[in-house]
């Protein structure tokens, strides 16, 4: 049997029309794999949609301890481990993790992993910033870990990206596990806290990719190398890191997004913090 590369999101709360993007653009990338959706709603609209453009869901019933109350802003990256081992290692090749409703394909992401990807084991994408230039980065990785840790190297560390990562079958399922047992035993995780609040992935990403035990599997992305576009540091209208970014700042024109050098993105992510692109991106998808 054949191995193939997966995409895999999760969805809770949304409608069709802020899903339906990334849907409709993996469909135009040329992508050739299998795509899948970690579904929390039983939206019927979501539900024919997706299926219409070939988007396989699943849905979660229960988390590790087979508690009922679902959370997703923790729990989608258990149903991400479990979706995995139920397509079963031996059908997957790589494992393209996104976010949703802000991530749009331009290219097909199997054909830049196939160039650049090489023997790593997992993949991460650049944003572009240190971690003690921005500001919500550095609470967040402080509220979950403390000073001490932060104060070990991570503030001068290039924050990766927790919504555009991936990595072989093994590896990938793995870190989905890691990144979940940690948020679900963290004190910010409660049902009962607003969701800005209760967000561990990001920190708990890069924390355990600056270590010895995994760092050397890791092919870590910068934005100029053009696979994901982290336009929240780089072009969002509401921040000013432009003296901080350590590296260039990707181009937009007629609605699709560069590198500075020339070369189109495979990935764009965050593209809605900024309304003119937003605004092109999704007349383009909107058929």
């Amino acid at each position: 049997m054949s191995k193939q590369d997966i995409i895999i999101s999760s969805a809770s709360g949304y409608r069709w029309e802020q899903l339906q993007y990334w849907a409709k653009s993996i469909s135009k990338s040329g992508f050739e794999g299998e795509t899948y959706l970690v579904l929390y709603d039983q939206d019927p609209e979501i539900i024919k949609n997706m299926e219409k453009h070939g988007i396989q869901l699943f849905f979660p019933t229960s988390d590790h301890l087979g508690g009922k109350e679902l959370d997703v802003v923790t729990d989608r990256f258990y149903q991400k481990w479990v979706l995995i081992n139920a397509i079963g290692h031996e059908r997957i090749h790589r494992v393209i993790s996104t976010d949703v409703q802000d991530v749009v394909f331009q290219t097909d992401p199997t054909a830049w992993l196939d160039d650049h990807l090489g023997n790593c084991q997992l993949f991460m994408t650049s944003e572009g910033i240190a971690y003690q230039h921005e500001g919500w980065g550095r609470k967040n990785f402080v509220n979950c870990f403390g000073e001490a840790i932060w104060n070990s190297g991570v503030a001068q560390r290039t924050i990766l990206n927790c919504g555009v990562w991936g990595g072989f079958s093994r590896p990938a399922a793995d870190l989905f596990l890691l990144i979940y047992l940690i948020g679900f035993g963290h004190p910010m995780h409660s049902i009962g806290q607003r969701p800005s609040a209760r967000w561990t992935d990001q920190a708990t990403l890069n924390l355990v990719s600056s270590m010895d035990l995994v760092k050397d599997k890791i092919r870590f992305i910068k934005s100029e190398e053009g696979f994901a576009a982290q336009l929240g540091t780089f072009l969002a209208l509401d921040t000013s890191f432009g003296q901080y970014l350590n590296e260039p700042v990707p181009v937009v024109e007629n609605g699709e997004v560069f590198t500075s050098s020339g070369n189109k993105f495979v990935v764009v992510h965050q593209y809605n913090r900024i309304p003119e692109l937003a605004r092109q991106i999704r007349e383009r998808h909107c058929n």
